[in-house]
């Protein structure tokens, strides 16, 4: 499965980790079956692509995930989510997820995009 999630209940954290080809059934499954199915309440989430190819992922489908997870009643809004990017191609589709996302009339996460996962997690933890 190229995108899988754990929660620590201890450190309130999600950690996903993306690898291999990521399709839109991927964040479908992503969406639908972990992050609508879990109680995430307090907690953040560390999203790291940099083991991942994002080449079958278009903006619109970028539009898509927005809208569909800007609709999820287990995102909590007050939480953090820390996008770990894997080069130039990859930061550009996330300041347009970061961009869709204020547009979406729903609740909504913190996000910010990090080149390093330790600068993510450090973010993560104040």
């Amino acid at each position: 499965m190229p995108i899988k999630s754990t929660i620590d209940n201890d450190k309130k954290l999600i950690r996903t980790n993306c690898t291999g080809l990521i399709s839109m059934n991927d964040f479908y499954d992503y969406l639908d079956n972990f992050l609508s199915k879990n109680d995430l309440t307090g907690c953040n989430e560390i999203f790291d692509t940099t083991k991942a190819d994002w080449s079958n992922i278009s903006y619109m489908d970028l539009m898509e995930i927005s809208k569909r997870s800007s609709e999820i009643e287990t995102i909590d809004s007050s939480t953090k989510f820390a996008w770990v990017v894997g080069g130039p191609g990859i930061e550009k589709l996330t300041e347009f997820y970061q961009s869709t996302k204020i547009f979406q009339e729903s609740k909504s996460r913190v996000l910010r995009a990090f080149d390093d996962y330790e600068d993510a997690m450090n973010w993560l933890s104040h």
